[in-house]
């Protein structure tokens, strides 16, 4: 595990990717100092941190007391939209084959403060956190959903409905004028 004395390691960058032969996500990463690291994610664990992450963006909203029920949706639509269009493209992170520090994601740890978050990535060797603002956790959250959708892993009961492709038909209408 980690040394009590080591401060902890803080990932400056992040590639995820489907591997099929493995049925899990790849986490490819580069920690504060260039370090590579790569973490495999299982759909059981992915299936557990989505609905916390969207949960934890749920309380950021800014709603008026009397706001109907659709306007939750609604609002998550558009913001989640919004982050993904200031997305930038980048290059990827590629670890080298004889990578030294390779395991298997045990739990996600979230933490979050206003609109930051801090999310703890925990293995059995270890532990690195990912600091993430609000518009960097929706981009994530979104190649998340690509790879999910890559994998052929069940979206109900883990994506919310507003995140789907086809949201803005069934949220603002299929026929709207805006």
């Amino acid at each position: 595990m980690n040394d009590p004395q080591r401060p902890q390691r803080t990932v400056s960058r992040i590639t995820v990717k489907y591997v099929p032969r493995e049925d899990r996500m790849r986490l490819s990463m580069l920690d504060g100092e260039s370090n590579p690291l790569v973490l495999w994610m299982t759909r059981r664990l992915a299936g557990r941190l989505i609905p916390s992450l969207v949960a934890s963006l749920d309380q950021t909203l800014e709603l008026p007391d009397n706001a109907p029920d659709s306007a939750k949706p609604t609002t998550q639509y558009f913001v989640q939209t919004n982050a993904e269009l200031q997305m930038k493209g980048a290059s990827p992170v590629v670890a080298p084959p004889e990578i030294s520090e390779e395991g298997l994601l045990e739990s996600v740890r979230v933490r979050r403060k206003d609109t930051n978050y801090l999310l703890d990535l925990i293995w059995n060797d270890g532990s690195v956190t990912m600091p993430a603002h609000e518009m960097a956790l929706r981009q994530l959250l979104r190649i998340l959903y690509r790879n999910y959708q890559r994998g052929g892993w069940p979206i109900e009961g883990v994506w919310p409905d507003w995140f789907a492709e086809d949201a803005h038909r069934s949220l603002i209408g299929q026929n709207q004028i805006n």
